[in-house]
């Protein structure tokens, strides 16, 4: 009796783990099914056309009776809207994934035997005939590239374990296996290194995939190496021209040199060809040199007219300080004495005018008066001329003042932002170099 309920034992559990299998595809599908939508309506472009992918909800679909899967998708372009239509696709058959990326668009390749997938084809709703190929595609975002890949994955082994291809548990050590890859190995140096690890592992449907990731890894890094190479020569040579751009504005072909350099390597390469961001700081020095050349070019171009603007702030600072002295001596002692004079003067003229009226001589005799006269008129006089004098200097200054402050506004209006450019800083050094 003992080997019968060793026997029931041994069926009891396969049975148990046939059904564990079957819930946990069941689930599984569902989710590579939900994944695959996240893909829903994204753009790809295919020989210079522009595509657009979409899916139903339930795009991708199981049946446990016998754990073949159907696949359907649309791919529409201008007019054309055409849908695929994949059935009784075998599981356990795939011989291994492979995976491509479009942009945001991660399409998985399930590879079968030869022709043993039926691709059936509607053109706008219309049948259009089926061809035999020996795979199948699945997609998702590429955000959830990780989930997709590893339940992807876990679906196929788990289908291949309930068809008997793979040993029992097989699936769920491959599963592990490849799931902590993705989320332990973070630089390129790590993913490579664990790559050759799994090609040396025994992970079945994977195994050319981490062949290629590996190769990918390696091709990724030679040519990290060689933008980076090409960088530092780049680099060196800007930074040459750039000590020579700031001896002095004169020079500013240099500016033009780094323009021209930068912009070619900003035309060969991408952001993708870089693994730091030598890009970004190529891309800076590209924008920054411009600006500087323009600016530079331009001040060397109008140096008189600047020069020019320069001396007549002098000058109207110097006639300022000039009619300001000016004024201020309508309020000195000179102008005390001048109005003593006035005074003096007036006061004289009117005694001498008095005495010589005088027939009696009164007051003054006629010599006294007529002197008194003469010396009060000439007193008025003087003073009157004297004042003329300074208020005349005065008018003349205020009138030199306002035509050189009517010029530098003048000056000004034909240099327009090239004044402020001088004073002007970029990356803590000045954008003109003034000094020659």
């Amino acid at each position: 009796m003992k080997p019968f309920f060793i026997a029931m034992s041994i069926l009891l559990s396969q049975t148990l783990f046939a059904q564990e299998n079957i819930e946990r595809i069941e689930k599984i599908a569902k989710e590579v099914s939900d994944i695959q939508y996240t893909a829903n309506n994204l753009s790809y472009q295919s020989e210079n056309t522009s595509y657009t992918i979409s899916f139903a909800k339930s795009s991708f679909i199981v049946y446990l009776n016998n754990l073949t899967a159907s696949q359907s998708y649309y791919s529409q372009a201008a007019s054309k809207d055409t849908l695929f239509l994949i059935e009784d696709i075998p599981l356990h058959r795939v011989s291994s994934i492979g995976l491509n990326v479009i942009g945001n668009l991660e399409v998985y390749i399930l590879n079968f035997p030869s022709n043993l997938i039926t691709v059936n084809q509607f053109y706008n709703g219309k049948p259009a005939g089926s061809n035999k190929q020996d795979f199948v595609y699945l997609f998702s975002h590429v955000n959830k590239f990780e989930d997709q890949f590893v339940k992807l994955g876990l679906l196929i082994n788990l289908a291949k374990e309930e068809k008997n291809v793979l040993a029992k548990g097989k699936a769920n050590k491959i599963y592990s296996e490849v799931h902590n890859y993705l989320n332990t190995a973070k630089t390129i140096e790590q993913r490579l290194e664990t790559a050759k690890k799994m090609i040396a592992a025994d992970v079945g449907i994977y195994q050319n995939l981490f062949k290629d990731v590996a190769s990918s890894f390696e091709q990724q890094l030679a040519h990290y190496s060689k933008t980076a190479s090409e960088y530092r020569i780049l680099k060196s040579r800007i930074d040459t021209e750039l000590k020579t751009a700031a001896t002095s504005y004169t020079k500013y072909n240099s500016y033009l040199i780094i323009d021209t350099m930068t912009t070619a390597f900003l035309k060969k390469y991408s952001r993708d060809d870089f693994r730091n961001n030598e890009y970004g700081t190529i891309t800076n020095i590209n924008i920054d040199a411009s600006y500087r050349y323009k600016w530079n070019k331009e001040f060397a171009q109008k140096y008189d007219q600047v020069k020019a603007y320069d001396q007549l702030k002098v000058m109207l600072a110097e006639r300022e300080a000039h009619r300001q002295r000016m004024i201020a001596k309508t309020y000195s002692g000179g102008a005390l004495i001048r109005t003593f004079m006035l005074t003096f003067g007036g006061i004289s003229t009117m005694m001498g005018t008095y005495g010589m009226l005088d027939k009696e001589e009164s007051a003054f005799s006629k010599p006294t008066s007529k002197v008194m006269l003469t010396a009060g008129a000439s007193t008025v006089v003087t003073s009157l001329l004297w004042s003329g004098i300074v208020k005349g200097r005065i008018s003349n200054a205020n009138k030199k003042y306002q035509r050189t402050q009517a010029e530098i506004k003048k000056r000004e209006r034909e240099l327009e932002t090239l004044l402020d450019k001088r004073s002007e800083k970029k990356n803590g050094t000045p954008v003109i170099h003034e000094n020659k």
